[in-house]
C-alpha cells in the first residue's frame, strides 16, 4: 500500500468529485474504486458498511526541523473514528461517500468538536 498515493487519490476524489466534465467524472469513480478495493471493510470495527469514510492523519514531529508522519486508514463511521482515537496533534482530512452517492470532506486540527459536529450535520443533512 504506497500512502503518498493513497493521500493523492483521496485528495483528488474530494476535489474532483461534483466535477461536470466527464473525464473528470470517470477518473472519480475510477479512483472509488481502487479506494474500496485498497480497503474493503472498516478497519477499526472489521464491518462493512454502505458509507464509507477515507481519513488521512497527518502528525507533525520535530521541534527544529518539522517532519509529517501521515497515516491513511478508513472507518465505516464516524463512531468508529472515535473509537479508533484522535490524536490532539494531528491534523485529520476527511472524505465520506454516504450509501446515497455523495461525497463530502472536511480537515480538522485534533479533537475539534465544533467541526466534528459540523461535519455530522453536514453527513446527516447530505442523507
Amino acid at each position: 500500500m504506497d500512502k503518498e498515493l493513497l493521500v493523492k487519490d483521496i485528495v483528488f476524489m474530494s476535489t474532483h468529485w461534483g466535477s461536470e466534465k466527464e473525464k473528470d467524472r470517470e477518473r472519480v469513480e475510477n479512483t472509488i474504486m481502487h479506494l474500496l478495493e485498497t480497503f474493503p471493510v472498516c478497519q477499526h470495527c472489521n464491518e462493512s458498511s454502505d458509507n464509507k469514510f477515507w481519513i488521512i492523519e497527518e502528525i507533525r514531529r520535530g521541534f527544529l526541523l518539522k517532519k509529517y508522519e501521515s497515516n491513511v486508514f478508513s472507518v465505516c463511521s464516524l463512531k468508529c473514528l472515535f473509537d479508533w482515537g484522535l490524536n490532539k496533534d494531528a491534523y485529520y482530512s476527511i472524505v465520506v461517500r454516504l450509501a446515497s452517492n455523495n461525497v463530502l470532506s472536511t480537515g480538522f486540527a485534533g479533537l475539534n468538536a465544533m467541526a466534528l459536529n459540523e461535519f455530522a450535520t453536514e453527513i446527516n443533512r447530505a442523507r
